[in-house]
């Protein structure tokens, strides 16, 4: 579930043009890493990533909001560009932010993620499969992150004169600051003890492993890099001949997989219909029905009752030594046929 996760929401995310939408399948598919990272029972490697996940996000999210509000609440990337004039400290952290998360060696995301497709290669003679989508997920990560920079940040300038945008304040620009170290030092917080009381020693792998791993997740991310570079920076022209070629891929990606649609269909319009239902049928004719109903047939018992309620205390007498005598006779009736048993 976590590798499928992890792959879905990054094929999304590859031709999403809304800014936050873009970072919010980013946070759905390193979700999917984290979860893959559990499944695998590399727990360390699965909290190391959720720690160094909160930094580059959050930077990455708030630097987002920078950009947004400087926009006028524009969130549409295509009409954005050239932000390092306008934005100089967003520009640079939502850059750090950008290389942490794709993986860039020494940086917080190239520490945990690696860890993660390292176990996924290593653990198991079925879960290699799994270490190839996380390896392929992490070169789409690189792609769409860059694909965003480049076209929200790039150096063609669409709007107007940059010189309209102006730098957030202190108390938005400083906390990115912040969070762009945490991204730059976050891998060297190491948190291989932080389970041992629970887990037990974590495993130890050769050094070897590690630098091979690291040179083919940095030729992935070098790969993933030039060819966002190469589609929408250099000749975006290209960019957009490939995607005619592909038109139903892309519409595929661009609709969610259908997910939506095929929500809105299993719940959302029986869950409406239903509630139509009840409010416009059930509750008026059948439940408002009931309690009319019981509510006459109290009233109708009580007025049969009223009768016997005439006040003559002689009528009153007789009903209670008529209920007297009956009850006597039926306790004479047990008795005697139990004696007789």
């Amino acid at each position: 579930i976590g590798a499928v996760t992890a792959l879905f929401a990054a094929t999304i995310a590859v031709v999403q043009v809304d800014i936050k939408r873009v970072l919010a399948y980013s946070t759905m598919s390193q979700i999917g890493y984290m979860f893959l990272a559990v499944g695998i029972g590399a727990y360390t490697a699965g909290m190391f990533h959720f720690m160094t996940h909160a930094f580059f996000k959050a930077l990455l999210f708030l630097a987002a909001g920078n950009v947004i509000h400087a926009f006028h609440d524009e969130q549409d990337i295509r009409k954005m560009g050239n932000l390092r004039r306008g934005l100089p400290i967003t520009f640079w952290t939502f850059l750090v932010g950008t290389l942490a998360i794709s993986g860039a060696p020494f940086l917080s995301g190239f520490f945990s993620k690696d860890q993660i497709i390292h176990a996924a290669l290593t653990m198991g003679p079925a879960v290699p499969l799994l270490g190839l989508i996380a390896l392929f997920t992490a070169g789409l990560t690189v792609f769409y992150m860059f694909r965003l920079f480049f076209i929200a940040f790039g150096w063609e300038w669409l709007p107007d004169d940059p010189r309209h945008l102006h730098e957030a304040p202190p108390v938005q620009t400083v906390p990115v600051i912040i969070l762009a170290g945490f991204a730059i030092i976050g891998g060297y917080i190491g948190v291989g003890g932080f389970l041992q009381p629970v887990l037990g020693t974590t495993a130890e792998a050769s050094p070897a492993e590690f630098l091979g791993l690291a040179a083919v997740t940095s030729v992935v991310a070098l790969a993933g890099f030039l060819l966002a570079y190469r589609l929408y920076a250099r000749d975006p022209a290209a960019a957009a001949a490939i995607t005619a070629r592909v038109r139903p891929v892309y519409t595929l990606l661009w609709r969610k997989y259908y997910v939506d649609e095929l929500y809105d269909r299993l719940f959302v319009r029986p869950g409406t219909a239903l509630g139509r239902f009840l409010d416009e049928i059930f509750e008026p004719r059948v439940l408002d029905g009931f309690i009319d109903g019981l509510v006459l047939g109290i009233g109708d018992l009580a007025d049969d009752w009223r009768h016997f309620q005439t006040g003559k205390v002689r009528r009153y007498a007789l009903w209670t030594l008529g209920g007297a005598a009956l009850l006597t006779a039926y306790l004479g009736y047990t008795l005697l046929r139990t004696h007789a048993l």
